[in-house]
């Protein structure tokens, strides 16, 4: 059975007012219109530390949906990391319900400072991988009991693994911490190049006094089943310092004002119809919703600070590669 699609996208694009992002889902020939737009959630550092529990879960996503010809509309189910402050947190491993907690798809803003610390405590609750679905599954015996991680990716932070004085890790993409719900992994030398770790890891990322400032995002790196993380929505954007720190106005050398600066996560997901479909090691029956994870994926999503000014919008994407792009409404078919 051919792949048949429920196409479900975010998008966006600079406008001349911070407002106005639209989000189209994208199924057959009909296109829902999302409310206008709003900043990811935000976590900031205070008196120099960002402390928090952050628990990886499957979750429906709410503000992607889809209704068949027949039937309820159907939520898919994305990977989020739900995220609160560790003082909130309740035993055991848990973020309480209500205000302290976002989970949200879309994605999340921490907002740190050149010199920050920032220390977290990662608990894994996601459910395990059919190993049929597995386009990686080459890369290591347990990859369907679905270990996972985080990497600071851009950011340049060490990448510690813990010592007795201090259990905590650093950047460390080595290390797999799994859900013991999804049973017990097997010694796998071929494959296995750091510590594995049950049910939770803390860890301790210290932000150099004189990091770069600008955005960069935070995302799983576990060989093998990172993209299946990712394709469920696993990522999220960390700003350091203040888009004035090196931006400034094109008619004046004053740092850009910090209140017009928005940010703005783009993701893609592709969810499959319910049915039996062939996969990289056979086939599987899935139902509606399903996330599929790309078999050659985008190298991330988009994570834009985009800055709006009058007659001018400014657009930085973080990547491992290319500078921030600056784009005014002329590129957009618009008179400066």
């Amino acid at each position: 059975m051919p792949f048949n699609f429920l196409k479900l996208r975010y998008a966006g694009r600079p406008s001349l007012r911070p407002a106005a992002v639209v989000a189209a889902l994208l199924c057959s020939s009909n296109f829902a219109l999302a409310t206008n737009f709003v900043e990811p959630p935000v976590f900031a550092s205070s008196h120099g530390v960002l402390d928090l529990l952050i628990v990886v879960l499957p979750q429906p996503v709410p503000s992607i949906s889809y209704v068949p010809p027949s039937g309820p509309a159907i939520n898919p189910t994305g990977w989020v990391y739900q995220i609160c402050p560790r003082a909130s947190a309740i035993p055991v491993n848990q973020c309480p319900a209500g205000s302290p907690t976002t989970s949200y798809y879309g994605g999340i803003r921490l907002a740190l400072q050149k010199g920050d610390q920032l220390k977290f405590r990662l608990v894994n609750r996601l459910p395990p991988i059919n190993p049929v679905t597995m386009a990686n599954l080459q890369d290591g015996i347990n990859l369907p009991k679905n270990p996972t991680n985080i990497h600071t990716h851009g950011m340049v932070v060490q990448a510690r693994a813990p010592t007795l004085s201090d259990p905590t890790f650093g950047d460390d993409i080595f290390v797999d911490i799994y859900n013991p719900a999804n049973g017990i992994p097997t010694p796998d030398p071929s494959h296995q190049h750091g510590s594995v770790v049950m049910d939770y890891a803390d860890y301790r990322i210290d932000v150099p006094a004189n990091h770069p400032s600008g955005a960069f995002w935070f995302h799983p790196h576990v060989h093998g089943v990172a993209v299946n993380q990712v394709s469920g929505g696993m990522a999220g954007i960390i700003s350091v310092g203040k888009a004035g720190d090196y931006a400034s106005g094109d008619l004046s050398k004053a740092p850009f004002p910090e209140a017009n600066v928005h940010h703005l996560v783009l993701k893609d997901m592709q969810v499959l119809a319910a049915g039996t479909y062939m996969f990289a090691n056979g086939s599987a029956t899935v139902a509606t919703g399903w996330c599929r994870t790309r078999r050659t994926p985008p190298s991330a999503p988009s994570f834009l600070r985009v800055s709006s000014r009058s007659a001018k919008a400014r657009v930085q994407v973080p990547t491992t590669a290319a500078p921030a792009a600056t784009i005014t409404p002329a590129e957009h078919g618009s008179s400066p």
